[in-house]
């Protein structure tokens, strides 16, 4: 029957939208975006001290670190060095 078979369509495109509604994620919160910003700053101001460890020791332990032009950096150890590294050529510059 076509109308059963329209109601059928109708119905199927129903279940389509609402489960791609579902699906959608909300951005961040007001609350993530303030824990970004503070981690940002603990990174800026650890590293504008000198202190690699510190700098570190806010990346996950498996982290990987991705720079341009440059071979990968991954786990805390090697992202640690990349930075101490870092912190002092800023030194000579």
């Amino acid at each position: 029957n076509m109308r059963m078979q329209k109601s059928a369509a109708a119905l199927a495109a129903a279940a389509a939208i609402i489960t791609l509604a579902a699906c959608q994620q909300a951005g961040p919160t007001a609350k993530d975006m303030e824990a970004a910003a503070a981690v940002n700053d603990a990174w800026a101001g650890h590293y504008n001290a000198g202190d690699a460890d510190a700098v570190a020791a806010l990346y996950w332990e498996d982290a990987a670190v991705l720079e341009p032009g440059a071979a990968a950096r991954v786990g805390r150890e090697a992202i640690r060095e990349a930075i101490a590294q870092g912190i002092e050529a800023a030194k000579g510059a």
